[in-house]
């Protein structure tokens, strides 16, 4: 199928980036196609941890012309969040695609032609490509010395569902964001034990202690401090990881846009390598931005390049 602009990625930014292309002219589900892996709306916050609330996040940012997310603060934030953005689908006709899994985009006429975008449930040909894929399906686990020999579990912070599932465990919680802030108190309440350690300053929490220093190495039967202030072995039967993601580019690979040292450089949105490519969301670009702001940028440069 023959479009001028395929959006990859239904959360926020790419809704964002599909509201301001249809506004520039594109008619979604002709000129314009948006495709999506999740099964329903609510990007990357369709998985979050059911324990997250709604009041427990602060400054979310409306979509583009819509209202401030609204509700019961102790509603789940997944759910509250997929109402938001399928309302907003709905009452732009965004006629987004799901699930669908971009295998790959590439670029078979070289970089004068059109693009290619390979899926699970077709091939579309696009004069250009938003993508908004976010970080969420790329999970970072850092290497650590011991692994092979650690004896217990280990799994990113993405994939603790519910904390209740760790009752009665000794568990290590490993980072400093706001997934291991949240996670504190939560495990606290279900496990054996809680040892929260970071390799830097946590963000500022005031109900909630200083982590301790990351450790050094994994051993048998838990984690090992070298040095510092209260050096040995402290017992775990689980290590969550909740060190965050890595941008969800690999469907990519085939354009070849990374640069020396493996990055993807961009102009605002727009990649370096092939300004037929912008990247926005979550991870996808060097620095915070709003999405908003990130979508627009994006539609203005395609319509700049392609002339719609």
């Amino acid at each position: 199928m023959q479009v001028e602009v395929v959006v990859i990625g239904a959360g926020h930014a790419g809704l964002a980036a599909a509201h301001h292309l249809a506004r520039a002219g594109l008619r979604p589900g002709t000129d314009l196609v948006v495709l999506d892996d999740s099964l329903g709306p609510g990007g990357a916050w369709g998985g979050s941890t059911p324990g997250v609330r709604l009041g427990d996040v602060r400054d979310l940012e409306p979509l583009p012309g819509a209202e401030v997310v609204t509700g019961d603060p102790s509603m789940p934030l997944a759910e509250a969040l997929a109402t938001y953005h399928g309302l907003f689908e709905d009452e732009r006709d965004l006629q987004v695609l799901r699930p669908v899994h971009v295998r790959s985009v590439g670029a078979p006429g070289g970089r004068q032609g059109s693009l290619q975008v390979t899926t699970t449930h077709g091939t579309w040909t696009a004069r250009g490509v938003v993508n908004a894929t976010g970080s969420w399906s790329r999970p970072f686990v850092p290497a650590c010395p011991g692994r092979p020999e650690f004896t217990g579990t280990e799994l990113h912070a993405r994939d603790l569902r519910d904390p209740t599932a760790l009752a009665g465990a000794d568990v290590v919680l490993v980072g400093a964001g706001t997934a291991a802030v949240h996670l504190v108190p939560r495990l606290t309440g279900v496990s054996a034990s809680t040892t929260w350690v970071a390799r830097r300053p946590a963000r500022r929490s005031r109900t909630l202690p200083e982590p301790r220093p990351l450790f050094d190495r994994l051993v048998p039967e838990g984690v090992h401090w070298a040095e510092g202030p209260e050096p040995g072995t402290h017992p775990a039967d689980v290590v969550v990881w909740a060190t965050g993601f890595r941008p969800a580019l690999r469907h990519l690979a085939p354009l070849r846009l990374r640069g020396t040292g493996g990055a993807v450089l961009t102009d605002g949105t727009q990649v370096v390598a092939d300004p037929r490519v912008q990247l926005v969301g979550a991870g996808q670009q060097p620095a915070p931005t709003s999405l908003n702001r990130a979508g627009r940028e994006a539609a203005r440069n395609l319509r700049r390049l392609l002339g719609f």
